[in-house]
Order: structure tokens, then sequence, then C-alpha cells
């Protein structure tokens, strides 16, 4: 097998990926011929974009298979002598990271977010808008491809609406196959094999796209409260007061 990381290194341009004569097609369709040779060779390129694949990379008639992300687990660090999680375990802390649902980036830009507070004394609704903003910036291009479609999506999960993987969405020329490739909504099958399923998302990215249908005058959403982190806060220590009473 051979390995070759950090391909984004190649990329002068945002369509040098569509573009036969670049630097980058050039070496990604050298190393991927590397597997018709005589020796028996399995090529691997990898690289970190942001954006929709159609529109980074050049159409292929070669078959590709876009491979699911599965959801993280928060991870442990070094302190010393110990092992300790990036996250504190308390109520609070738990409830956001479990908005991030395992995505990776998400997960990142909340510890980074989460440094130098208190969580038992910083404003949570703020410190959730400094995650949505760093999220939305990061991703801008990639989330402002769908945003005709944020009305459209919302309702799909939601709703929990039963989709053919390989199918458009109501009121979309997109089908959830598309949809997915942009990591940031996922595809949940009803059967290993099948193509029905349901659009799932992160609480925090549904939070953008619900914002997003919002601006477009959505009704269904108009009324819904996404950043209730505070209320959730005070009930919280309600509960654990209690608790400690008992």
């Amino acid at each position: 097998m051979l390995v070759v990381d950090v391909m984004q290194q190649l990329i002068k341009g945002k369509d040098n990926g569509l573009k036969t004569d670049s630097q980058f097609y050039e070496t990604l369709s050298g190393i991927a011929d590397l597997a018709l040779k005589d020796v028996f060779l399995i090529p691997v390129c990898t690289l970190t974009i942001s954006g929709q694949v159609e529109n980074l990379l050049k159409h292929l008639f070669r078959n590709c298979v876009y491979l699911l992300i599965i959801s993280l687990q928060p991870s442990y660090y070094r302190q010393g002598n110990k092992i300790a999680p990036i996250f504190n375990k308390n109520e609070v802390t738990s409830i956001l990271v479990q908005d991030c649902r395992g995505h990776r980036r998400a997960l990142e830009v909340l510890s980074d977010c989460l440094k130098g507070h208190d969580i038992e004394k910083c404003n949570l609704n703020t410190l959730m808008h400094d995650l949505h903003f760093i999220l939305t910036n990061r991703y801008h291009d990639t989330i402002f491809d769908f945003i005709e479609y944020a009305r459209s999506i919302s309702r799909a999960i939601l709703n929990r609406l039963r989709l053919n993987l390989y199918r458009t969405i109501p009121n979309t020329n997109k089908t959830p196959d598309e949809l997915v490739r942009n990591r940031l909504i996922r595809f949940e099958r009803i059967n290993k094999d099948g193509p029905m399923g349901y659009l799932i998302a992160p609480y925090i990215w549904f939070l953008i796209f619900a914002e997003i249908s919002y601006e477009q005058g959505n009704p269904i959403l108009r009324d819904w409260k996404f950043t209730d982190y505070t209320e959730q806060k005070l009930f919280l220590d309600l509960v654990s007061s209690l608790h400690h009473k008992t």
C-alpha cells in the first residue's frame, strides 16, 4: 500500500482539482494509475478540503465510493502521569459535547471556545454564539452551497422524513447522497444495505441550518428556541440543588 498524505499542499487555486493540467490533478491521476501497473499496489491519497466534492474534484468515470465518517468520542490527553479528558465531566459541558454529536471539527472548536472560560460562570448563550460563528465562518462555502435548500433540509430532519438515498429531497434538486458528501449532515439507513433512511445532523449544525431557514421566513421554525443553554443550566442547577437537599 502506498499512502500519500497532505495532498492539499498541491492545491494552488480553488479549481485546481477541476483542471486536468494542474499539478494537483496530474499528481493525483499519476498516483491512481499506479494501481494499473504490473506490480500489485493499493495507492491511497489523503487531503483535507471544505466544500462539495463535485466542486473540487473533476468527475471521473472510475467508481467512486464516499465513506461514512463515524462519530467520535471526546479524546483524552496526558497530564503528567495521568490521562485526563479534554472536556470536564459536568452536566453542562456534557450537553455541549452531545450537541456536537461526534463531529471532529465541532469538538475541536468547542474545546477552543471553552479554554479560559469557567463553565459555571460564563454566559452559555454567548459561548454557543461564538461556536456557531466560528463553524459558520470555517465552513462558509459548504454551508451556503445549500442555503436555498435550508428550509427543506430542516423540515426533513425535524419531521424525520423517510428518504431514498438516491432520489431528490422534496422541494430540492439534491439527493441525500449528494447532501451528505459535505460531512455536515449524515444519512441513517433503515436497513444496512437498503437505500431508505433519514437525514440526521448534530444539534450545532441543525442550529445553523435552522437559522438560515428562519431568515427565509420558515413558519415551522419561527417560534423555536435553539439557544436555550442558559435556561438548561438553571434547570440543571435546580435539579442538582434538590439532589443535595435529599
